[in-house]
């Protein structure tokens, strides 16, 4: 776990080791954030109520993907590091409410319907992890 400077507050979030020493295009070419990608990050923006930003809990979800870090180990991982940047960068409770309940939709339609996703990254896999 490292304390990464996000929205203004250090925020602990859990990732695969590999994570933290992968150079910037490795992330950026097989983790790119919340949405499918084009027209589909509209739909499912980076960001939670209000505009906070929890791209960095969705890279760390597509990279446990990319290299074959159990599903469930991966989405639980993705909810639990939403869930560290909503509570350490929202004050207000019904803000905070709001949030934490479009993270908890974010991880029920990753665990339920994104056995395509891991599907495809499974099979275009460079490297596994055990």
């Amino acid at each position: 776990m490292l304390g990464i400077k996000y929205e203004g507050q250090p925020v602990p979030l859990e990732a695969d080791p590999t994570f933290w020493v992968a150079t910037k295009d490795e992330i950026d070419n097989n983790a790119q954030g919340c949405g499918p990608g084009w027209f589909g990050d509209w739909f499912v923006p980076d960001s939670v109520w209000g505009g906070l930003s929890i791209k960095r809990a969705c890279r760390i979800h597509d990279w446990d993907y990319y290299i074959g870090v159990d599903k469930s180990i991966a989405d639980k991982r993705f909810k639990k590091n939403m869930e560290r940047i909503i509570l350490s960068n929202t004050k207000w409770n019904w803000l905070k409410g709001l949030r934490l309940h479009q993270a908890s939709v974010y991880y029920r339609v990753v665990s339920y319907a994104g056995d395509h996703a891991y599907a495809v990254d499974k099979n275009n896999r460079e490297f596994n992890v055990v």
